[in-house]
């Protein structure tokens, strides 16, 4: 369901005869045995996370900025390095805890809910001590879940505090923005454990796959965005792991036979009533209509949009944040901060949440949750990777400035 859903429906009611084709796809009622009944427990579920929406998003936006911050300090100056462990671990359980959240009752799916299922679920991983088998781990549920959830309906995701809004969304179906990030971020890093663990590279056709087709199919993902932002980091990732450079075949190969795939998923959308069509063959109809002013007009929307969120989002701070806590972390550690497997990972992650960022309408809350995701795990690879040397130095200095200060 879309807004764009409304006129379609609306005429249908009012019994009004259309003289063009509309856009959206009039909205159908499914009988029941006790409608009343159901209407007042969807309503109940639709308010529920209407109200706690935007306090969890805010609430998950400061643990982000003070588990970074607190998870780093607490990796360079404490002896007990679980503490840091816990506290970055609660950065990044929060995708599985607002995704299973709708599964508990209602009552849970407040701010004090929230915070219970994101400590329990923070302190079992972190009982994991291997850091790569608790992220493989936490990654093949928050991908699977995610999957499922396309498959079977959205069932769970429509009712997650990072899923629609069925008040001010502009769409009611498929994988938005808000999870577009964690589901690219998870399925790198789940492609990429699998590797490491089993020695073998069967797991990235497979995972990496299968997250195109969710992202591409008309009634799964949807994502047209997405689509391109995880084709590309995909193909860096590939590329990188079977050190191929630009010019060789079987990565231009890989690239075309892609691109028809999913040239021929969003034809097969486009040739479908207008009604039934998701946005993706919509625009594919439009460039195959050779109708480029409403193709321009579309595409200088989704950038102004973008700007504007850059500039007004509260998602842009996390975006910020990374990048000054990188290069202080540059600073702290070793010089060679990761393995090159996890510098590999990581690079994919951060292509593409970057892509994610640039051809999405909000594209900046993409990005923001990939690298909520992708970066407290590079926090977690690197914060045993502290050079003491440095530290030491720095705490000297420290102490003979105080001493300088108190004899003054």
């Amino acid at each position: 369901m879309a807004n764009v859903d409304l006129l379609p429906t609306l005429a249908a009611m009012a019994h009004f005869q259309k003289t063009f084709p509309f856009t959206g796809k009039i909205m159908v009622c499914q009988p029941a045995a006790d409608n009343i009944a159901l209407l007042r427990t969807l309503n109940q579920r639709l308010l529920a996370v209407s109200v706690n929406q935007r306090p969890i998003i805010n609430w998950y936006q400061g643990i982000i900025s003070c588990c970074w911050i607190a998870g780093l300090l607490g990796g360079i100056f404490l002896k007990r390095r679980w503490i840091s462990d816990f506290i970055i671990s609660l950065v990044i359980v929060i995708p599985l805890t607002v995704i299973i959240l709708p599964l508990f009752p209602i009552a849970l799916w407040q701010i004090s809910g929230f915070i219970a299922v994101t400590i329990i679920l923070a302190a079992i991983f972190t009982r994991i001590h291997e850091i790569n088998t608790r992220i493989l781990i936490l990654s093949a549920l928050i991908w699977v879940t995610l999957i499922l959830d396309q498959i079977t309906g959205w069932r769970l995701i429509r009712f997650s505090a990072l899923g629609y809004s069925a008040m001010a969304g502009s769409r009611y179906y498929g994988l938005g923005n808000e999870f577009l990030g964690i589901f690219l971020a998870s399925a790198l890093l789940l492609t990429d454990l699998i590797n490491r663990k089993t020695q073998t590279l069967w797991s990235t056709p497979i995972i990496l796959g299968l997250t195109i087709f969710i992202l591409s199919w008309p009634q799964f993902g949807a994502k047209f965005g997405g689509i391109i932002a995880g084709t590309i980091g995909f193909a860096y990732y590939i590329m990188k792991l079977y050190h191929w450079q630009l010019k060789n075949h079987r990565l231009w190969l890989g690239f075309i036979g892609c691109g028809l795939v999913l040239f021929a998923i969003g034809w097969w959308d486009s040739l479908r009533p207008p009604d039934v069509q998701t946005h993706i063959g919509r625009f594919l109809h439009l460039i195959l209509s050779k109708d480029f002013e409403q193709v321009s007009q579309i595409i200088f929307r989704k950038i102004t949009m973008n700007l504007k969120l850059t500039i007004s989002s509260p998602w842009i701070r996390i975006v910020v944040l990374a990048f000054i806590l990188g290069i202080v972390q540059r600073w702290l550690t070793a010089r060679k901060m990761l393995l090159s497997e996890d510098t590999v990972v990581w690079q994919a992650i951060l292509v593409a949440g970057t892509i994610s960022y640039l051809v999405n309408d909000a594209g900046v809350l993409a990005f923001a949750t990939c690298l909520a995701y992708g970066f407290s795990y590079l926090l977690l690879k690197v914060k045993n990777q502290v050079d003491p040397l440095l530290i030491q130095k720095w705490m000297t200095k420290t102490k003979r400035f105080r001493l300088g200060s108190d004899s003054l």
